[in-house]
């Protein structure tokens, strides 16, 4: 259990897609509240970084393949605060359906535009993807592309990377969207990478290597970061 999902444009400077740097950045797993104290240490689970990939397809420019991966340099150890979560797959009778309830969380912008130091979270219900078009046009949505959102309840600025879920199962990570609360949230659908027979990812030591990951099997859930196996 060392891998964290998230979306490629978490992991990227500019729109050409080079890779941050990520020297000084901690994944801290076990905690629903972005400040530190003496006590939350002794839940909590820090890990540096040691190796990120963005899916090698990526494209900032029409928001296509928005999708990532971390690498921890130790493994997650599971608690009462760290449990496993379902990946949704197309070959699994769990589809999700046009009008789901679904959970979104994150630390982003509420509507006083101030971000949470504490976890907030919003059920949100999956839009179909034709009336999305509606709002945002063919060219900046695609067959990885999910909608969900309802007026006044979305995710927004600063939930990037984080979870939709639906019945237990991480349906979608949060990508891009309109004006908060008033057209649907955009989000990449994981199950477009647990189906394949592989996901091309590209490794952030250099922006030529291509790597492999096998079909995503399966996660555990941290609140918003997500622990997978690649078997």
């Amino acid at each position: 259990m060392k891998y964290v999902a998230t979306a490629a444009h978490c992991l990227v400077e500019n729109d050409k897609g080079k890779l941050k740097n990520f020297n000084n950045i901690i994944i801290v797993a076990g905690t629903t509240k972005t400040t530190v104290s003496v006590f939350s240490l002794y839940e909590e689970h820090w890990r540096r970084i040691k190796n990120f990939y963005k899916h090698k397809f990526y494209n900032s420019i029409i928001f296509e393949h928005d999708f990532g991966i971390i690498e921890v340099n130790y493994n997650f150890i599971t608690s009462n605060k760290i449990k496993p979560i379902r990946l949704h797959s197309l070959k699994r009778d769990d589809g999700v359906k046009v009008g789901q309830r679904c959970l979104v969380s994150g630390y982003g912008l509420k509507e006083n535009n101030q971000s949470s130091h504490y976890l907030q979270k919003v059920c949100v219900p999956i839009v179909d993807l034709s009336l999305c078009k509606l709002f945002y046009g063919d060219e900046y949505l695609h067959p990885s592309s999910l909608c969900a959102g309802a007026l006044g309840k979305d995710s927004c600025q600063g939930d990037s990377g984080g979870p939709l879920v639906c019945k237990g199962l991480l349906v979608g990570v949060v990508a891009w969207g309109g004006i908060c609360g008033e057209h649907p949230g955009v989000y990449t659908r994981i199950s477009s990478y647990t189906s394949d027979e592989h996901v091309p990812l590209e490794k952030n030591a250099s922006e030529e290597e291509a790597v492999y990951f096998v079909p995503l099997i399966s996660s555990f859930c941290i609140y918003v970061l997500f622990l997978i196996n690649v078997n």
